[in-house]
């Protein structure tokens, strides 16, 4: 790179400032972006299966009187519209890193019936530290990281053609390694972190794990009531089976042992985790 910092700085800065002009076209962007960031350094994440669990939501507005009978029915939309981290007919899958979350993502107004649905990866997932959100706002100070943050956390609907190709900057360039995206929530507005993945990764190694049927009874600052109203595993043929009752665990005692020990650990909003003492999830069945 010939130029000096301040001089690349610069113009990094009036890049930022010609997409909140719309004054650039999304590929001059993703050109311009591409060629001032080459010095740029960032974090990615490794999450071996079984460490986090991701998360997504569907409204479902047919309420009590049907459920979905597919599990691609719970998966990303065949349609793929223009949204934060994809183009047009690109498919992602869009889910969060905790079950809250995608909840407040989904918008789900009080009343409203939903379902969430709980997935797992057969293999290592490496995902790119994206816009995430700095409480010291040290992001401020680097110029290339103000223009990834505030582009592509904007409430802004114009700057999804300009997010877009951040996330193809980020995910869909030249290091097929990189399967997915992390960002910070834009609506939660904390810490949260929602995940975009590459449907090549997704149809290889994603595995649906199960899906709860929710009523969203009172909405609150700091919580949510709700109501569980069925709980649903999958079929070898990827249907859904629907067990017109609530979750439920079985727990079995070790191999030669009587007794055995688990680890439950309650999340805010209605949210549990039950683990063996090797720290290995249980599911509920």
């Amino acid at each position: 790179f010939s130029m000096d910092n301040s001089e690349r700085d610069n113009l990094i800065d009036d890049l930022r400032q010609r997409a909140f002009s719309y004054t650039i076209e999304p590929s001059e962007f993703l050109k311009l972006l591409n060629e001032y960031s080459k010095w740029h350094i960032r974090n990615g994440r490794r999450w071996k299966p079984g460490v986090q669990r991701l998360f997504r939501m569907v409204n479902w507005k047919a309420g009590l009187s049907s459920r979905p009978t597919k599990v691609e029915r719970l998966s990303y939309s065949p349609e793929a519209p223009l949204n934060r981290a994809n183009r047009k007919w690109q498919h992602v899958f869009y889910a969060s890193a905790g079950l809250p979350t995608v909840v407040i993502e989904g918008r789900a107004k009080e009343g409203d019936f939903f379902i969430v649905s709980e997935w797992d990866y057969t293999e290592s997932i490496i995902l790119l530290d994206g816009a995430l959100r700095d409480s010291t706002k040290k992001y401020m100070a680097d110029p290339i990281e103000r223009l990834y943050y505030e582009i592509f956390t904007s409430t802004d609907l114009w700057m999804l053609v300009y997010s877009s190709e951040i996330a193809n900057h980020f995910i869909w360039g030249n290091d097929t390694d990189i399967h997915g995206l992390l960002y910070s929530s834009v609506i939660a507005k904390g810490d949260q972190h929602n995940v975009a993945i590459r449907k090549d990764f997704v149809d290889k190694h994603l595995r649906f794990v199960n899906a709860i049927l929710y009523k969203l009874k009172k909405v609150a600052v700091d919580y949510n009531e709700v109501e569980m109203i069925d709980f649903a595993t999958w079929n070898a043929d990827w249907t859904l089976d629907w067990k017109g009752r609530l979750w439920q665990w079985k727990l079995e005692p070790p191999p030669g042992q009587t007794q055995g020990q688990v680890q439950v650990k309650k999340h805010p909003w209605w949210w549990m985790e039950v683990r063996d003492m090797q720290g290995n999830l249980i599911d509920p069945q």
